[in-house]
């Protein structure tokens, strides 16, 4: 318990010298910071495209988890990871993903075709 006792006075001290405003402020910050899941390397992310298309997430043996279409596929992506800590779908999609897939399209149109058009698992 020691360092539950530690936690708590470290707490107390922030909470008097910045305020309780400041340290739920900070608190609903990191709730919405974006977690990279630990089995897809932080570059993969830096990497994705800032336009219009379709991306896919995929896990083990390359089963097909999601696909899903955006105007944005790196903000769409990123948003999948923000608060995942919150809901049990977000945290099972985060700890089984495994690599990242996209196809950027020219606009909308192209992006609903080629979502259309992807297959439901594509190891078959």
């Amino acid at each position: 318990m020691g360092d539950v006792a530690a936690m708590l006075a470290f707490f107390e001290h922030a909470r008097a010298e910045h305020g309780s405003d400041a340290i739920n402020n900070a608190i609903r910050k990191l709730w919405q910071r974006q977690s990279t899941p630990s089995n897809v390397p932080a570059e993969l992310f830096a990497g994705l495209p800032h336009g219009p298309g379709v991306y896919r997430f995929y896990g083990d043996n390359d089963v097909l988890l999601y696909v899903g279409k955006s105007t944005n596929i790196a903000q769409r992506v990123a948003s999948h990871f923000s608060g995942d800590h919150q809901s049990s779908r977000g945290l099972r999609l985060s700890e089984s993903l495994r690599r990242v897939e996209f196809t950027e399209t020219a606009g909308e149109l192209g992006t609903l075709l080629l979502q259309l058009d992807t297959p439901a698992n594509p190891a078959q």
